[in-house]
């Protein structure tokens, strides 16, 4: 899940489809890999001590994936792997431990900055950008469909924004993707649960979990 720029919702929008995920009894792990955002992870209630990026850093090698699942917190179903206040994190050992945890779950969703899926080490898993109501970030969205990724779907909010935007790369075949309907940007907690609980947004993130699970993937 990647935003065309920042505050656009892209962390309120993965923890929506996350939730939808979760409650249509998959087993589903949230990934915040934006180490300056740290949105998912301050919408997640995560705290200090929470099993994190840091405390897989600090614990050595890379836990069984049974038990690093088991020891990630909870938020409303779904598993949390991200930040605690902590800037630690290591984009070299990241692609493995996420994909460790896609081999023990049904669905990984990772709230993931533009730069850093540009690496190709990212690349295996397909892509849904959001889009903003805003020019910037509709140019920003084009401009990745030419990443060297599978497949992207854009999705958008606003004006700006088509209903449906088709996408294929790599000789996938093309993710269609809704417009995403009562999202906004959510600061904490309290503000994402506000904003979870509008039926709009809440349709719209169950549509989106559905045109993501018919892209085949590897679990993320």
């Amino acid at each position: 899940m990647l935003g065309a720029r920042g505050g656009i919702g892209c962390s309120t929008l993965t923890l929506g489809v996350g939730l939808a995920a979760a409650d249509a009894g998959l087993r589903v792990v949230l990934v915040d890999t934006d180490v300056h955002g740290q949105g998912l992870s301050r919408l997640a209630g995560l705290v200090p001590g929470s099993t994190s990026w840091a405390t897989l850093s600090a614990s050595g090698p890379v836990a069984a994936p049974a038990r690093m699942l088991a020891g990630l917190p909870l938020c409303g179903g779904a598993r949390i792997l991200g930040f605690d206040g902590s800037a630690q994190f290591d984009t070299t050992a990241a692609p493995v431990v996420i994909s460790d945890l896609a081999a023990d779950v049904d669905l990984v969703l990772m709230d993931m900055p533009l730069h850093l899926h540009m690496g190709q080490r990212w690349s295996p898993w397909p892509a849904v950008v959001l889009i903003g109501p805003d020019v910037t970030s509709l140019q920003a969205a084009h401009r990745c469909v030419r990443g060297p990724w599978r497949a992207v779907g854009l999705c958008g909010r606003g004006p700006l924004s088509p209903d449906v935007v088709l996408a294929s790369c790599g000789g996938a075949r093309p993710v269609r993707v809704p417009q995403v309907r009562g999202l906004e940007f959510a600061a904490d907690f309290q503000d994402a649960a506000r904003v979870l609980s509008r039926g709009s947004f809440a349709r719209s993130c169950a549509v989106l979990l559905d045109r993501i699970r018919e892209e085949p993937g590897d679990g993320g």
